[in-house]
């Protein structure tokens, strides 16, 4: 059985994040709380990641006790949900907690994403523009929102 615990102390904002991976009957369960930023991003990667590769089913994320996530959090979130798509597996996200909802409803991921309580849309239903789009924007590397601009847009490498 696969038992995995991650603490992270993120220092001078006083910022912490604790990952916890289990198997259980419903799949690879990751259980996250505290702040997802870049700060510890590279962990929560590494966490999701590692819950990825342990089950051939899918990965359910109990996100209930995040309280504050930016892109840097969800970016990870919408990796492995491309990744798992690919191979026919799901990704549920579990009881998110009123930042990680309102977060999934501004940029349309609670059409993407299977949360507890919504299921994902079957495939062909209609979805906002910027969740139809996002798979590509994840292949198409880093992206930017411009001022005045509504949809995200590749990032020019120097």
């Amino acid at each position: 059985m696969l038992r995995h615990r991650i603490s992270i102390d993120a220092g001078r904002r006083g910022m912490q994040v604790v990952i916890a991976l289990e198997n259980t009957d419903e799949g690879t369960l990751v259980r996250v709380a505290g702040d997802l930023d870049a700060t510890t991003r590279e962990e929560w990667e590494a966490a999701l990641a590692a819950a990825a590769i342990a089950d051939p089913h899918g990965v359910v994320v109990d996100m209930g006790g995040v309280t504050f996530c930016d892109a840097a959090g969800l970016a990870p979130l919408v990796r492995l949900q491309v990744e798992l798509s690919r191979t026919r597996r799901e990704l549920v996200v579990r009881h998110p907690s009123r930042v990680v909802r309102r977060l999934l409803e501004l940029t349309g991921l609670t059409a993407v994403l299977a949360t507890s309580d919504t299921r994902r849309a079957p495939a062909g239903a209609p979805r906002s523009a910027m969740a139809a789009s996002l798979t590509g924007w994840m292949r198409a590397g880093p992206v930017r929102v411009l001022p005045g601009r509504r949809a995200p847009v590749p990032c020019q490498e120097r």
